[in-house]
C-alpha cells in the first residue's frame, strides 16, 4: 500500500510539473507590462510560458520594456516582431548561453531596427536549417574583455541559413592578447545581402573582429568592411 501511494504521489507530481506553465515551453507573446526583462520568466509572456522549443515562436509586439535578456540557452523556431512592435534590444548574456533558431528565423514586420547583442560571456547565436537573420536587424558581437579571453561573442550560420539583409558588427577585443567577436558561415549558408563590419581591436596584441567562410558557404552580395587598427596586431579580417 505504501509503495502504491508513493507511486501515485510521484505520478501526480509529474503531471503537475507537466501542467505547470513555469516549466512547460510553448509559443508566447512578450507582455506589454512587466517587472523584469528576463526571457526565462513565464510571467513576462502570454500565455505564461517560456518559448524554448524547436516549434516555438517568440512574438514581440508593443511593450514598455524593450530590453530582453537571456541568461540560459534557448531554442526557438522563430522570433517574430509584429507591425506594432517597439524597437527591442535582445542580449544573450549568460556564460556560454546560446540562442538557436531552427525554423524561419527572425521575422521583422515592424519597419524598425531590432537589435541582438552577444555580451562578453562566450555567448552566441546559432542559425540552423533555413533560418534567416531577417531584415532591419542588427547584431553586435562583442570582443573579449579579459586578457587572453575567451569571453568574446559570436554568430554561427549552418546548413542553408542566411544572414539576409542584417547588419552584423564584429567588435575588436579590449583585453590583452584577446580574441575579437566573430561570425562564421558553414555548409551552404550565405551572407546574402547583409552588411558585415569587422572593427579593429583597441589594445596592443588583440584581435579585431573576424569573419570566416567554410565549406560551400558564400559571401553572396554582402557588403563587407574591415576597419584596420594602427598596428599589425590590431587587425580585423575576413577569411
Amino acid at each position: 500500500m505504501k509503495i502504491l501511494r508513493a507511486l501515485l504521489l510521484t505520478l501526480l507530481s509529474a503531471l503537475f510539473l507537466l501542467a505547470s506553465p513555469a516549466v512547460r515551453a510553448g509559443s508566447a507573446t512578450w507582455n506589454f507590462n512587466q517587472t523584469t526583462g528576463e526571457w526565462e520568466s513565464p510571467d513576462n509572456w502570454t500565455p505564461a510560458t517560456v518559448p524554448n522549443g524547436p516549434d516555438d515562436v517568440a512574438t514581440f509586439s508593443a511593450s514598455d520594456r524593450k530590453q530582453v535578456r537571456l541568461s540560459s540557452s534557448v531554442t526557438v523556431s522563430s522570433i517574430l516582431f509584429t507591425p506594432d512592435a517597439t524597437p527591442y534590444n535582445i542580449t544573450v548574456s549568460g556564460f556560454r548561453t546560446e540562442l538557436t533558431l531552427v525554423g524561419p528565423g527572425i521575422l521583422n514586420q515592424s519597419g524598425l531596427v531590432q537589435t541582438f547583442v552577444g555580451n562578453n560571456s562566450y555567448s552566441h547565436l546559432t542559425f540552423l536549417g533555413d533560418a534567416t537573420a531577417g531584415e532591419q536587424t542588427t547584431f553586435l558581437n562583442k570582443g573579449a574583455i579579459s586578457d587572453f579571453g575567451p569571453d568574446e561573442s559570436y554568430i554561427l550560420f549552418y546548413d542553408f541559413t542566411s544572414a539576409n539583409h542584417a547588419t552584423i558588427a564584429n567588435l575588436g577585443a579590449t583585453g590583452s592578447a584577446a580574441p575579437g567577436g566573430y561570425t562564421k558561415f558553414y555548409d551552404s549558408s550565405t551572407a546574402d545581402a547583409a552588411t558585415i563590419i569587422n572593427n579593429a581591436a583597441t589594445g596592443f596584441g588583440d584581435d579585431g573582429g573576424l569573419l570566416f567562410f567554410y565549406n560551400d558557404s558564400t559571401a553572396g552580395s554582402a557588403t563587407i568592411t574591415n576597419n584596420g587598427g594602427q598596428s599589425e596586431f590590431l587587425f580585423a579580417t575576413t577569411t
